[in-house]
């Protein structure tokens, strides 16, 4: 399943423009950060595409998870499970919890685990980035707990495969690479079941008012609060106890 011509991070501007860009670039200048947003926009597009076949990718992919925790992830035969602490949804749980007066570590250490099922995977490849600008190739294994997903980039979408670029960074502070092609990608939410066991039921219209702007973007802490205050019955969700 392996086999992917990538040696160094100029291979991947042809492939992976976005992902190249924000590895290569040194500079702010206004050409770059075109250039960036040109990849960036050339994804999104991909990504609408992606969703045709797969609705959900519309609300991860194209830098909705950045900074999201891995949890776990598994390569078996041909699938590429990665269970992710969807860092968007975390952050609802951190500032509603801080609302609400709880300020255990068990509160704000409950992830919202997001699962992304990558099947009928073709051809995959981890590599990691060293000093020199130069990817040398690793397992799959590297991707340990507490690793971070950063970015990730689309290199084509038709019917019946797509081509994906992931970027990593681990415990180690080492950048990863993850380079497939795939038939498939699903993604199996569980965000709502740990927000209930945090928040209660009585706390769900909360979580569905979230969840509706979930869709559209992610949100970092300063957001979610500014959301959350900006909603009618925040006060009534959000009591002491």
């Amino acid at each position: 399943m392996c086999g992917m011509n990538i040696s160094c991070v100029s291979d991947l501007e042809g492939r992976f423009p976005f992902i190249y860009h924000v590895l290569s670039s040194t500079d702010a200048t206004d050409h770059a950060m075109s250039a960036e947003s040109a990849a960036c926009e050339r994804g999104r597009s991909l990504v609408q595409y992606l969703s045709r076949a797969t609705q959900k990718a519309a609300w991860y992919l194209g830098g909705y998870l950045h900074d999201s925790e891995v949890l776990h992830s598994s390569l078996v035969n041909n699938e590429f499970h990665i269970r992710l602490d969807d860092f968007s949804t975390h952050c609802l749980f951190d500032v509603l919890a801080r609302h609400r007066g709880m300020t255990t570590d068990s509160c704000f250490g409950k992830p919202a685990p997001l699962d992304v099922m990558i099947r009928h995977v073709d051809q995959i490849d981890f590599f990691q980035l060293e000093e020199d600008q130069r990817f040398s190739r690793c397992d799959s294994n590297v991707l340990v707990p507490k690793s971070t997903w950063l970015y990730d980039d689309i290199d084509f979408a038709r019917p019946e495969q797509f081509g994906l670029g992931l970027i990593f960074w681990t415990p180690s502070s080492d950048h990863i690479l993850v380079a497939l092609h795939a038939r498939s990608i699903e993604f199996d939410e569980h965000q709502e079941e740990s927000f209930v066991s945090l928040f209660g039921v009585e706390c769900v219209d909360l979580f569905n008012a979230y969840w509706k702007a979930r869709k559209r973007r992610s949100f970092d802490r300063s957001q979610i609060k500014d959301v959350l205050e900006g909603n009618s019955d925040f006060d009534d969700w959000c009591a002491p106890l």
